[in-house]
């Protein structure tokens, strides 16, 4: 092949060695191509797997109570409201699907989703029962919080005044604190019935 090459004129090797290098910048052009785009597929797949892995993180991080809605809506209320949160690992489950037990600050916890059925209750509710773990008084931010979750327009004022009764009282008290909400205790341990 190669006495084939040496007898052809130089105008023919000339055209058949530019042709080669033309053929090889052609081939190295496309395969470069074809890298980019490759290169490029890859990127946008990584890019998508962090977006995805980003939004699972932001589903999971939202949920604070996983065997109850209504549950897990109020600790997600509570806590977008509250300088103080309800950490979600320290929620454990009570002995039925729908109890959640939490300590928040001096205070221990148990909070009930109760489902309207002919057998246990008349109506929907959440009962929330709060006990002081140091026989001292439940911080006073935190009841208001507990509250405010149950309804967004209690005022402070409403707080105010439900808080100066209930510091004066020695015993257990019933106070309605609105149509739906009926607080009964005192201010080292109380239960509130909130209807749904």
């Amino acid at each position: 092949m190669l006495n084939k090459f040496k007898s052809l004129s130089l105008k023919n090797k000339v055209f058949i060695i530019l042709g080669g290098i033309l053929l090889l910048l052609i081939i190295g052009f496309f395969s470069e191509d074809q890298n980019k785009d490759t290169k490029d597929v890859l990127k946008t797949e990584s890019k998508n797997e962090i977006q995805q892995k980003e939004t699972k993180d932001d589903i999971e991080k939202d949920i604070y109570f996983e065997s109850d809605e209504v549950l897990n809506n109020f600790f997600e209320k509570y806590n977008s409201i509250a300088k103080v949160k309800i950490n979600k690992n320290d929620i454990q489950k009570g002995n039925i699907r729908t109890k959640a037990l939490f300590g928040v600050e001096n205070a221990w916890c148990e909070i009930i989703n109760v489902e309207k059925s002919s057998e246990s209750a008349s109506k929907a509710y959440i009962h929330i029962s709060v006990s002081s773990t140091d026989k001292k008084e439940i911080n006073k931010e935190f009841v208001f919080n507990l509250l405010r979750t149950t309804n967004k327009k209690y005022t402070k004022e409403e707080f105010s005044e439900f808080w100066n009764t209930l510091s004066k009282e020695k015993y257990n008290i019933k106070y309605s604190i609105n149509s739906k909400t009926e607080f009964e205790g005192n201010i080292n341990h109380f239960n509130l019935t909130v209807l749904r």
